[in-house]
């Protein structure tokens, strides 16, 4: 089997590859769309299960793509020693000195200054420790616009270069404009400074990116004249929150099968996250310059979700855009609670939906540059199709109660139920089992027990985040044909306990809807019951889910056991403990000492 898959499925040309994969996800969507229309059609089909029906349908591209990449990526990460180079061609050679002159580029907006500061001042320690004459700059460009956080960035930028035996490799510039935001102000920075370097590496507030990740990605980029944008893959940094904890290692798991998976077919197309990526300076600066949507937010105005477009129109101008889809040292911080993920995520919703007005204004995008487009459309089309699922199916409960309690409708019913259970959890049940099935990572992870515990009790966290997340999502789309829009502001990224009240405003809609839902079902169609018991009690669960995951309690109880730690939390990377220290005051440089760095000036 490992030679086939070698010799055939890995041997494809990239073209070769995408046709396989269409065919897959085409024979996915179709197979299940025929199953609930059997479902459906138990006792005749009514105009209102006609649009369950095609509401189902909406839901299903997203779902199947995501699992036929996590079987894909599993497949090819038990068939190969090197699976990063086996399905991107990159190979896992060991990082080389950073030779050619690089800018960091960090925005920040009304951001807790001191984390931020001290994953800088970690990030330029261990770059001293290890290439003390890297050609390496770093720019910190604030767009914030707090007269307190303003004051605390300026005082914790000039300790922060008083330290430094190379003070001018490090600058900071506020704006006071704001013009494109994140996006607007990395521009700014390439068109400014552009010519004086070959390599930009973009981070956010909370990212954290290793020595040897930056050398391995800037080395790959020496490597390949024609790569112009190079995305490592981002995982969580170990947290005491149990949110994060929770959320982190399913989105890890999922991530590696997936990623290696979606790397496979998508080639030099690939997409772009936004932050701990390299970018060619020129090739950048030449081909990802964002136009402005005509018209007001939501959907008008600065381009929120830029990642994804600026990868595209790399890829029209000629440059490739690829994953690196390795773990090697590229961290994120993610959200502590409940209600900071719902910011973070609309925010991106709004961003996503802005791309239906932007395609057609971008003819020069190849058709791979649509398609990731199109899927990050997609991947919040799903939630208002679900919902839309839903109520037509209470709807159609309460015209025609007795339907629902066939003997055929129960028993496909539970086939396709168990169908769905498999495409939604299959990234994530893979990666657990990749994990199971190698040793060394296995201990890792603190062993086969400590990952079943993790896998079981994140199984359990996402059946209850699901439905809330669709829920807020759908309710906030359709804000958005109404001119509703978000605030582009600092995020909350710190462990902080959830107040009741809070709780219950984030989770009043979702209770509300579950007690609804549970009424008209047991009383009009209790056969659906067991179907719909998930979402059910992520609906009426929603508030004591909401406080008990934001309570600093659970996340220290968790962290104490070791429950969901990552490997980082367990043998902890210098640069990572760097991070997590207790804050300290800065060394002042003596005046008379050398300079560590070369000139870099801002």
């Amino acid at each position: 089997m490992r030679r086939f898959i070698q010799e055939h499925l890995l041997a494809l040309p990239v073209p070769r590859r995408r046709l396989v994969f269409s065919g897959l996800v085409l024979g996915g969507v179709l197979a299940l769309a025929a199953l609930m229309l059997r479902v459906l059609a138990t006792d005749g089909i009514t105009i209102l299960e006609v649009g369950m029906l095609a509401c189902y349908v909406v839901t299903l591209p997203w779902q199947v793509i995501g699992f036929w990449n996590a079987v894909l990526g599993f497949v090819f990460l038990r068939a190969s020693v090197d699976p990063a180079g086996a399905v991107s061609t990159f190979t896992s050679r060991s990082p080389v000195p950073i030779a050619a002159p690089t800018a960091l580029a960090l925005p920040i907006r009304n951001e807790a200054v001191a984390p931020v500061f001290r994953r800088i001042r970690s990030l330029l320690a261990a770059l001293d420790a290890t290439q003390p004459h890297a050609p390496v700059a770093l720019f910190v460009l604030s767009d914030s616009d707090d007269p307190g956080i303003v004051a605390e960035e300026e005082a914790a930028f000039a300790e922060l270069q008083a330290s430094l035996a190379g003070p001018e490799r490090v600058s900071y510039r506020r704006r006071t404009d704001n013009a494109g935001y994140k996006a607007g102000n990395v521009r700014e920075l390439v068109v400014r400074r552009g010519d004086d370097f070959r390599y930009l590496v973009v981070l956010d507030a909370d990212s954290l990116m290793t020595v040897r990740a930056l050398q391995r990605a800037i080395g790959l980029m020496e490597r390949r004249p024609r790569l112009g944008l190079l995305q490592t893959l981002v995982v969580g940094l170990p947290s005491d929150s149990a949110f994060a904890r929770l959320f982190q290692f399913g989105m890890r798991q999922g991530m590696r099968s997936y990623t290696t998976g979606s790397c496979w077919w998508q080639g030099a197309a690939g997409p772009y996250w936004g932050h701990n990526a390299v970018l060619r300076m020129r090739a950048f600066r030449d081909h990802a310059e964002l136009p402005v949507l005509p018209g007001a937010p939501p959907l008008g105005g600065p381009v929120l979700s830029h990642d994804q477009v600026e990868a595209a129109l790399m890829r029209a101008g000629g440059w490739d855009v690829r994953v690196l889809p390795l773990e090697d040292g590229s961290f994120e911080e993610n959200p502590p609670t409940l209600v900071d993920y719902l910011q973070r995520n609309l925010r991106w919703c709004q961003g996503n939906m802005q791309y239906l007005r932007l395609l057609p204004r971008l003819p020069m995008l190849r058709p791979m540059g649509r398609v990731q487009m199109l899927l990050a459309i997609w991947m919040y089309l799903g939630a208002p199709a679900w919902m839309g699922f839903l109520a037509l199916g209470a709807l159609q409960a309460v015209a025609d109660g007795h339907a629902a309690s066939l003997p055929g409708f129960a028993s496909l019913g539970g086939v396709l139920f168990a169908l769905m259970m498999v495409l939604l959890f299959a990234p994530k049940v893979l990666g657990v089992a990749d994990l199971l099935l190698d040793p060394a990572q296995r201990r890792r992870y603190g062993g086969a027990g400590a990952v079943l515990t993790a896998a079981g009790a994140e199984t359990l966290f996402s059946l209850l985040l699901g439905p809330i997340v669709a829920l807020h999502e759908t309710v906030f789309m359709g804000g958005l044909l109404f001119g509703r829009t978000t605030r582009w502001s600092g995020q909350n990224r710190s462990t902080r306990s959830l107040p009741w009240r809070t709780a219950v405003a984030v989770g009043f809609l979702p209770t509300l809807f579950g007690i609804g839902f549970t009424a008209l079902l047991s009383a009009r169609a209790p056969a659906v019951l067991p179907f719909a018991a998930p979402v059910l009690a992520g609906w009426l669960l929603a508030i004591p889910f909401a406080w008990a995951t934001g309570h600093p309690a659970l996340g220290r109880w968790m962290a104490r056991r070791g429950i969901a730690a990552t490997p980082e939390e367990r043998a902890p990377l210098p640069e990572v403990v760097a991070v997590q220290l207790p804050e300290t005051p800065l060394p002042r440089r003596d005046p008379t000492s050398p300079r560590v760095a070369p000139s870099a000036a801002a």
